[in-house]
């Protein structure tokens, strides 16, 4: 993993939202509070935390919602009181390469 002069590495400097997993019947909906208009869904776990990091990249590097999205994102304990019972939280980020056009200001 590639590190800063200052020794911090790349998954420490990328942000991380967390998102709120929902089974719906066939499907686990996805929930980014931080980043409310990425809503998305999954047909298993997996898929939905690859369909909600794509949806969050999206929204960062394409849409302007996405530049006043959260400087700093909420912990895992600010995102957990807002999980119903049932619903579990997990980490969800963008790519590297998304992360790295969204620290541009591209």
């Amino acid at each position: 993993m590639k590190k800063d002069e200052a020794g911090t590495s790349e998954r420490t400097m990328r942000k991380r939202y967390f998102g709120i997993f929902t089974k719906d019947g066939d499907t686990v909906d996805v929930r980014i509070p931080d980043a409310p208009t990425v809503v998305t869904y999954g047909t298993d776990i997996t898929n939905a935390i690859d369909m909600a990091e794509d949806a969050l990249a999206g929204i960062i590097v394409c849409g302007e919602e996405g530049k006043d999205y959260a400087a700093s994102p909420s912990s895992y304990e600010e995102i957990a009181k807002k999980a119903q019972e049932g619903e579990i939280v997990l980490p969800v980020a963008p790519g590297r390469e998304e992360f790295e056009v969204w620290t541009s200001g591209s």
